[in-house]
């Protein structure tokens, strides 16, 4: 009966969760957009606080899953470890390791928030933000992807300038990959490399898909337990 009334306890409390996760990515939207009217070191000091503030949210959200927990410690340590080097000796190569340390972070959160919402039985609130993150998250993968591209050949993408700094190429890119995700298609950034269009093609439908089948999984969910509990009524 104790056990029982502590694992209660522990969904009471882990419930609405996702939320600071979704906020989190979405200040991560917003102030990234106000990075280009600040100085370049300015900006990359600011960007990389946000990189931290994501990992600290991220770990916290999925902290009642231990595999998680503990791998998200490590990672979210070797990246304030690399910020930190990356800082101090100057190595524009260090980027490229806090780059990819990110984005074995977010697969691993895409991956184990999906796992949560999954295993879900009813259709809350809670879960449907969760949802929203993983689309968010996806995004954010792609838009690394770009970001590793854009870092290896600057001129991988038409509308932005190989000259632009990292923090101002994040934001772009990011802007790029939500208009991708959601199919809008602006085209006043667009992937010249076929690598990129590759990318930019995968997204796009991951996007239609996530739509067609995650959430009408969803909503399949909903009304099975509408009609359950109409049953047992």
């Amino acid at each position: 009966m104790t056990n029982l009334t502590a694992k209660q306890d522990n969904d009471e409390e882990y419930e609405g969760n996702f939320l600071y996760l979704l906020f989190s990515m979405i200040m991560l939207v917003l102030v990234s957009s106000t990075l280009s009217y600040m100085s370049e070191s300015l900006a990359h000091l600011i960007w990389e606080l946000m990189i931290m503030g994501t990992l600290i949210i991220g770990v916290w959200t999925l902290a009642h899953d231990k595999s998680w927990f503990y791998t998200g410690i490590v990672l979210s340590g070797i990246i304030v470890v690399l910020v930190i080097v990356a800082e101090v000796s100057k190595l524009h190569w260090i980027s490229y390791l806090i780059i990819l340390c990110w984005y074995l972070f977010y697969m691993m959160a895409f991956v184990f928030t999906t796992k949560a919402v999954l295993s879900s039985r009813e259709v809350t609130a809670n879960s449907i933000i969760g949802a929203i993150c993983i689309f968010m998250m996806a995004a954010y993968l792609w838009g690394m992807a770009y970001n590793v591209i854009a870092m290896v050949d600057p001129t991988a993408f038409k509308g932005i300038d190989p000259a632009e700094p990292m923090s101002g190429k994040f934001t772009q890119l990011n802007y790029f990959s939500f208009v991708t995700i959601t199919t809008l298609g602006y085209g006043d950034i667009s992937p010249v490399l076929p690598i990129a269009q590759s990318l930019a093609v995968l997204e796009a439908m991951f996007g239609q898909f996530f739509i067609a089948i995650f959430v009408a999984g969803m909503v399949g969910i909903h009304v099975a337990n509408k009609l359950e509990t109409r049953r047992s009524g």
